[in-house]
Order: structure tokens, then sequence, then C-alpha cells
């Protein structure tokens, strides 16, 4: 596998004669989860060079696409690789909300759930979602009303009944915190990187 960098000079460097136009583009988070496989054909893969936005050939509709043009589910590309045969290329992507058009992170395997996933899912909501639609769009529409359930909920984690009734309150509690966190763009890598610094 060979490293380029993002520029036009990829496009000098590949075979697109071998696939009729078209190369097979594997897409990675960077993470190393592969996400799914698309095509790149060569006025595609101008496209992503020039915007550092994944676009890819679409052969049941014929045309170019922007991945999350319409679902949100975007990937901005950081860096691209390409074979020894110079016949495939390998994306990796920040991948925003869902890869998989069934709505699963990948479409190979679905990623294992955590709060960054989760916290992806509720950004996904907030921002391609309708009040209407979603109740997480609601709560980031609605700064009283979430800062009314954080405190309901902080309430509840208090007056516990017991263990089982403590991590239904506490995952309902997180799920709010994330809401508020999100609406005021802070990831959780801010979070850790606080409580990292406390811990010296």
């Amino acid at each position: 596998m060979k490293y380029s960098l993002i520029d036009n000079r990829l496009l000098n460097i590949l075979d697109f004669k071998k696939g009729l136009g078209l190369i097979p583009t594997i897409v990675q988070d960077q993470n190393n989860t592969v996400l799914m496989l698309a095509y790149s054909s060569e006025e595609s893969l101008k496209n992503t060079i020039l915007t550092r936005k994944a676009t890819y050939f679409s052969r049941s509709r014929n045309k170019l696409w922007i991945k999350g043009e319409e679902s949100g589910n975007s990937q901005e590309v950081k860096r691209i690789y390409y074979d020894c045969d110079n016949d495939s290329l390998l994306f990796k992507v920040e991948q925003i909300g869902y890869a998989c058009h069934k709505g699963t992170y990948s479409c190979f395997l679905d990623k294992d759930f955590s709060l960054n996933v989760l916290y992806d899912i509720i950004n996904n909501r907030i921002e391609n979602s309708t009040v209407e639609e979603s109740y997480t769009k609601r709560l980031a529409e609605d700064d009283n009303l979430l800062l009314s359930k954080i405190k309901e909920e902080c309430l509840e984690v208090i007056n516990f009944t017991d263990r089982d009734n403590l991590i239904w309150e506490i995952a309902d509690l997180t799920y709010f915190i994330l809401v508020l966190m999100a609406t005021q763009k802070i990831n959780l890598s801010e979070i850790i990187n606080e409580l990292r610094r406390r811990n010296k």
C-alpha cells in the first residue's frame, strides 16, 4: 500500500482504464474500521481532492454522489492510499453519522457501541432532523427544556432506589449531558483531557 498526499498528482498515477473508468475505493475511519466499498471515477476523485468531501461514482444512478449530501452522514477525507497496481484506493475518513444506507455505522459490521458512537448519533440528529422527528433535536432547540431535564435526572440519580434503578437513571442523565455537550460543541475528548489534566 502506497501513501499519497491528497492532490492532483494522484490522478496521473492511477490506472482508470483497467476498471473501465472506475476504481474500487475502500473506506476506513481513523480507527481502521472498514466502513464501505465504493467506486471512484476520475471526476469524483477530482472533487474529493478539491473539497476533501468523499465523492464517489454511483453505478446504479450513473452519476457522481457526495457522501452525506442528502443524509448528512458525510465523510471528510483525511488520507488517500493507492495499491501496488495503482488500480485501487483506500480513503481514510472522519465519518459523521452512519456510513451504511441501512443505518449502521459500517456496511460490513456495526461499530461497537460507545459514548463516542452515541455522541455522533446525537450530533447527527441535531443537524439533520426536525423537532417533530427527533426528541434530541427538540432538546437542542429548547435550552430551558434541556436544563430542566438535566436537573430532573440529577435528582433521580440522587434518589435512586436500587442498583438497577441507579444504572437506569445514570444512563438517562448521561444522554442529556451529551445533548448539552453537543449543543455547546464540546467533544468527549475535551472532557477526557480535562480529567487527565486533573489526574497529574
